[in-house]
C-alpha cells in the first residue's frame, strides 16, 4: 500500500492535486464549521416544516446511525486505500457536497422542532420534537458550544436542509465499482436515512434532496475529470 501511494505521490501533478484537495477540504470544513455558529443562531424564515411523515414520536437511534454513518464512509475509504486516485476524487466530491450544503442551508432556513432527550419526553409535548443525534465527530469538531444546555455535548439543531449525512454516504456507496458492494451499501445508506426520519434529526426533505446533490457531484465531477483539463494517473 504504501508503494501504491510514494508512486502515485511521486508524480508531481498527482502531489499537487493531491495537497490542493486535502488543503481544500480542510478549509471548507472550518468555513463551514464557522458558518454554522451564524446558522443556528438566525431566525430560520421558514419556520417548522410541517412533515407528514412525523406521526410518530421520535426514537433515538443515534449509535446505530454513528456507526453506519462512519462505517460506510470509512469502509469506502479503507477499501481504496491501494488506489490513491479514487480517495482523491472522493474527497474532491465531498468538498462539492458541502459546499452545496452552505449555499442550501443559506437560502434554504427551516427552523428546528423542539429538542427532546427522549422518546418518553416527546410523548408529553404537543407538536413536532426532534432528539438530538449524539455524535462525537460532529459535536467535537464541527459544532460549536451550546451554552445553554449545561452539562451537554456539543450541539447543531438548525444543521437541516439537505442531509449531509444521507448524501456523503450515498456518495461512497454509488462509487464502488462492483455491483453487489453498491447495492449493498445503498440499503445501509437507506437505512441509515430512515434512522434520520426516525429520530426527526431531519425532515424528509431534507433526506429526500441529498441524492440530488450526491448524483449531480458525480456527473459534474466525472465531466470534469474527463476534461483535458484534468488529467491524473494511478
Amino acid at each position: 500500500m504504501a508503494k501504491v501511494w510514494i508512486q502515485f505521490l511521486g508524480d508531481r501533478k498527482n502531489l499537487k492535486t493531491t495537497l490542493i484537495t486535502l488543503f481544500s477540504f480542510a478549509i471548507i470544513s472550518l468555513l463551514f464549521s464557522c458558518f454554522l455558529v451564524w446558522v443556528e443562531n438566525r431566525n430560520p424564515y421558514l419556520g417548522e416544516f410541517a412533515d407528514p411523515l412525523f406521526f410518530w414520536d421520535p426514537i433515538d437511534l443515534s449509535l446505530p446511525t454513528f456507526i453506519l454513518t462512519y462505517g460506510i464512509i470509512g469502509f469506502y475509504m479503507a477499501f481504496n486505500l491501494t488506489s490513491p486516485l479514487k480517495i482523491v476524487y472522493f474527497i474532491q466530491m465531498l468538498i462539492f457536497i458541502v459546499a452545496c450544503r452552505i449555499v442550501s442551508l443559506t437560502f434554504i432556513q427551516f427552523d428546528a422542532p423542539e429538542v427532546v432527550w427522549s422518546t418518553a419526553e416527546a410523548a408529553s409535548i404537543e407538536g413536532q420534537t426532534l432528539i438530538q443525534l449524539a455524535d462525537p465527530i460532529l459535536n467535537n469538531i464541527i459544532y460549536h458550544q451550546d451554552t445553554g444546555i449545561a452539562n451537554k455535548p456539543i450541539y447543531t439543531h438548525h444543521d437541516l436542509f439537505f442531509s449531509g449525512h444521507t448524501a456523503k454516504c450515498l456518495l461512497a456507496s454509488l462509487l464502488y465499482e462492483n455491483k453487489k458492494m453498491r447495492y449493498i451499501f445503498i440499503i445501509l445508506t437507506c437505512i441509515m436515512a430512515t434512522f434520520l426520519l426516525l429520530q426527526h434529526v431531519h425532515y424528509s426533505i431534507d433526506i429526500i434532496f441529498a441524492p440530488i446533490i450526491t448524483l449531480l457531484a458525480i456527473s459534474l465531477h466525472t465531466k470534469y475529470i474527463k476534461s483535458k483539463k484534468y488529467n491524473l494517473h494511478e
